[in-house]
């Protein structure tokens, strides 16, 4: 009897390293978005996906203010707290 593989068993196992200056002004350039949701259910369907790492610098509280003259420091925690909670569905 021939043993039916399971669905990890026939997905090749890959570590995806995301670093996202590498295509950040290309995006830009061409008003391109990327869906981070659906791209992981992307690689998800072809790949037995081991972990996923996602590398994007943080502004420091005075590169902020450089960019950002006008905002205050609540805007600036808030950037800081929407970006770690939109990189949360990473780990899961």
């Amino acid at each position: 009897m021939k043993k039916e593989k399971s669905i990890n068993e026939s997905k090749a196992k890959a570590s995806v390293f995301i670093d996202y200056g590498n295509y950040h002004y290309y995006l830009k350039k061409h008003a391109w978005e990327i869906n981070w949701e659906r791209f992981k259910i992307f690689l998800n369907a072809k790949y037995d996906i081991v972990e996923i790492y996602y590398y994007e610098g943080v502004l420091s509280k005075a590169a902020y203010f450089d960019l950002h003259p006008r905002d205050s420091l609540k805007d600036f925690i808030y950037m800081r707290e929407a970006k770690k909670n939109y990189l949360k569905f990473f780990a899961e």
